[in-house]
Formats: structure tokens, sequence, C-alpha cells
């Protein structure tokens, strides 16, 4: 629920420049239904009140409504809020810039020809083209008053979609889109091609959330609103509704959570190790604007339950290094889950910090269950490895042995026998 005691410090406009005299503007002070909030972004002129009114509008939509799950819909809705986003990036202003400049809002998306959505959220049909004229002020001087025209269709997998981002062009992860009042709002981030040494995309900020309203159901969904980013510098506004500058407050570290699980839950699953910013992304950040300290761990909680595997992995693994209770239990069904051998990885090594100081006190191991788990390592059962180490604490095993490239193996007993769960890297 939005906090109406929650403050959110920005600054007084003259056009699209935050200097100025300093203000207050609360949540209590805007409307507290979706429709009146929908009704201030159609209505308002004031930019400051505009973006908080899109923070409060989408914690209110993520929080209280409910996911649109059909994708003629998300079509409709993504649609809208693309050509609402592909304008704000060829207007007239100084806010948006092509690739020479590492911080400021990239706009050169709407030239690449071709980008390609992540697949899952939209129909396998979706494609659209959308023709600009290019008029930003820092935009490439070849480009100005042209017009450009960028298709944009769906991936047929989610490996095309890794291949095509990893060093030839762009992509966009569509978010959740969550609808209520005959207002929904979806959220997009941006990857721009990975190059030849680090082959995977860049995530492109600001991340942007943006609005499409209908007067009634089944009627077809129309852009309400994608606010433009104000900082010339993406670092002071990393999202599209946060205030520049402005202190983080309950709703923007809610809604930077949403965001990081959602790139996340794109992370490619056939790595053998993370790449780039991967092992971040996936472990999350212990400092920054994006970290989630002890106080605020209670904002994962609802990510335990996702329907994506690395994202309840993610969830999982951060809170109980944080101390939460878990399971060694959750932490092997994760294992089992999870297709990322990486992220398998982290999962096993925090779960051998769980029981590794019971497999260490353990009493030696039958030949039986010997005989077992070396049989589940051993690519050749006529000559099995040689046994280092093996520790067994109920359902619970650790080997250890010689001429592999891992340093160990885990594993699990269920009801039917033992279980190899990972090796230990």
């Amino acid at each position: 629920m939005v906090r109406r005691s929650l403050l959110l410090v920005v600054l007084a406009l003259a056009g699209t420049s935050w200097a100025g005299r300093g203000k207050m503007i609360e949540f209590k002070n805007l409307p507290q239904t979706v429709p009146g909030l929908a009704k201030l972004l159609k209505t308002s002129k004031d930019q400051p009140f505009r973006t908080v009114g899109a923070l409060a509008l989408d914690t209110m939509l993520r929080e209280r409504g409910h996911e649109l799950l059909e994708t003629a819909e998300v079509d409709q809705v993504l649609g809208e809020v693309l050509r609402g986003l592909f304008n704000n990036m060829v207007a007239d202003t100084e806010i948006y810039t092509w690739d020479k400049d590492n911080f400021g809002p990239r706009g050169d998306i709407v030239c690449k020809e071709k980008v390609l959505i992540y697949p899952g959220r939209v129909s396998p049909t979706f494609e659209k083209k959308y023709t600009v004229k290019v008029q930003g002020k820092r935009v490439d001087r070849g480009y100005l008053n042209q017009d450009c025209s960028v298709t944009v269709t769906v991936a047929k997998t989610d490996d095309e979609w890794h291949q095509w981002t990893a060093s030839k062009g762009w992509g966009i992860n569509p978010h959740a889109v969550f609808v209520s009042d005959n207002v929904a709002r979806i959220a997009v981030t941006l990857y721009s091609a990975g190059t030849t040494p680090v082959p995977t995309p860049k995530i492109e900020k600001p991340i942007y959330v943006g609005f499409a309203a209908r007067e009634k159901e089944n009627e077809e969904w129309k852009l309400l609103a994608v606010e433009p980013p104000t900082s010339l510098d993406y670092r002071k506004q990393e999202c599209n509704a946060f205030p520049p500058d402005a202190k983080a407050g309950e709703a923007e570290k809610k809604a930077r959570v949403a965001f990081w699980m959602e790139s996340v839950r794109i992370l490619n699953p056939a790595r053998e190790s993370f790449v780039g910013n991967e092992f971040t992304l996936f472990s999350m950040p212990s400092s920054g604007a994006d970290a989630v300290d002890a106080k605020d761990k209670w904002m994962l909680e609802p990510y335990r339950k996702s329907d994506s595997p690395l994202v309840r992995a993610s969830a999982e693994l951060k809170l109980s290094r944080m101390g939460t209770a878990t399971t060694p239990n959750a932490l092997a069904d994760l294992i089992n889950q999870v297709r990322h051998p990486a992220a398998k990885g982290e999962l096993v090594k925090e779960l051998l910090r769980l029981i590794g100081a019971r497999l260490d006190a353990s009493a030696p191991p039958s030949e039986e269950d010997q005989k077992t788990l070396v049989g589940l390592v051993s690519s050749n059962p006529q000559d099995p490895p040689r046994v280092k180490e093996l520790k067994i604490d109920g359902d619970w095993a650790r080997l250890r042995t010689f001429g592999t490239k891992v340093d160990g193996y885990v594993f699990r007993k269920t009801t039917d026998g033992w279980q190899l769960l990972g090796p230990m890297r």
C-alpha cells in the first residue's frame, strides 16, 4: 500500500530544469485512488507533480492491481507505451543523447531498425513498426530532422533473445503488467548490444514506467502517460518515475527491488559462469541505491513465491545471507529448479554454509553409501574415482574425490534414494 507519510523532495521547475526553490510533495497531497492519479497524469502540466504522481500510481497498481495475463491486451499496453517512449526520445529537448555519451539517457534505439522483445509476456506474433522524426538537441547531427524507423518484434525463444543482445542488437524486457480501474502499468528495461570481450547486453537506464487506460472493459488500451526523464545524467534519475536527486523513500526502494528482480528473471540460463555484472544481478548488491539492507529485507519476501525459479533463488539466497531463517531443503529444491549453472553454484555454497559444520562432525559413512555416492559422479563405473573425503549427516552428503576439476559434490537423500544436487566450485 502507498504510504501516505512518504515524503519525496523535488525541486520547483522552470520548463524541464530542476534548479530552483525546493518544495515538498507528499503522497498524501496526491489523489489517493487509481482514477484520481490517472486524471492527474492526463491533465497536470506540473512535471515534478507528474513524476511523483507516476511513482504513486506505479506503486498503487503493483500492490493493489492484478497482473494482466492476456497476451493480446499486454501487446496493446506495451505497444502504446513504446509509442509514447519513442516519441519522447526524439522530442526537441536536451534530454536524450546518442551512444557517444556514457551517462545520458540514450534515444538511438529508434534508429536501430530491429529490436527484439524478450518472450513470455507478449504474444508470439507481436510486431510493430514505429517511425519518428528526430529533433533532439543532443542527437547525432546526421539524424537530425530525419525520419527513423524501428521494427519491434518478439524473439522466438529466450536463447534467440540472448544471442541477439549479446553482440548484435538492442532488446526490450517488458515487465509484468498490473491493472486496476481500467488503468494499466508496465515497465520496460532497454538493453543495448554487448561487446565481444563481454558478450552480455548492457542495461540502458533509465528504466521506464508507462501507463495505458481504457474507458471500460473490452475496449482497446490507449496511451495514458510515459513521463520523460528530466535529468541529463541517468545516474541521478535511474527511472523516469523517480524524482531526480531526491532521497529514496519506501515507494522508490520497492520499485527498485521490482526492477532488479526483472533483470534477474532474464539472466541467460545457458552460461556456465556469470559474465559482466551478472553475478551482482543475481546476488543483489550490498551497497548503493539498489541495495536492500536488513531493515528493508521484508521487501524481498514476495519474491520467494515468484513464478521464476531464478527470482526465487535470488531472493532466498539474499535473505539467507542476511540471516533470515531458511532451510537446507528450501535451498536444495531451488538447486533442482534453477537452470543456470552459476546460480546453482551460489545456492550450493549457501547450502554448505548451513550444513557444513554438521557434515564436518559426522561419523564415518557406510560402505554402501560410499559406493552409491561415488557411482553417481563416476563416468566409468568400472574405474570409479578415488575418494578423498566423504561426509554424511542424515539426508546430506559431501563428497570429494581425486582427479576432478571441481572441489567436490553435494547430495541429498530423498524417498527415491541419494540425489546429486551439484558440484562444489
